[in-house]
């Protein structure tokens, strides 16, 4: 489980070694792997992504939001499992401050 700035950790420990990360939960990740062909190695490790309230309020959260979606739909096009979910379209509010 990564949050905020430790979130590229995780994903990179995915690339580093698959065979030993089960999963990956990344609560606001403010980065992510560049899409391309190494992503490959992340397709069996299913992934969560957890986004709170506010993130359409700030620039530079807006910002991380798309960059890492852009990974993550990469990844989904390669057959990963990735698991998007913004708490405020779940009817979950004021449970994370960005």
């Amino acid at each position: 489980m990564v949050h905020s700035q430790g979130g590229n950790f995780g994903f990179n420990a995915g690339l580093a070694a698959p065979d030993k990360v089960k999963a990956i939960v990344a609560i606001e990740p403010t980065g992510a792997p560049k899409p391309g062909p190494e992503l490959e190695q992340l397709k069996n490790i299913p992934i969560l992504i957890v986004w709170g309230d506010f993130v359409e309020k700030h620039g530079i959260w807006r910002k991380y939001a798309v960059n890492v979606k852009v990974f993550a739909d990469d990844l989904q096009a390669r057959g990963g499992k990735v698991e998007w979910v913004e708490l405020p379209r779940e009817a979950f509010r004021g449970t994370l401050i960005c």
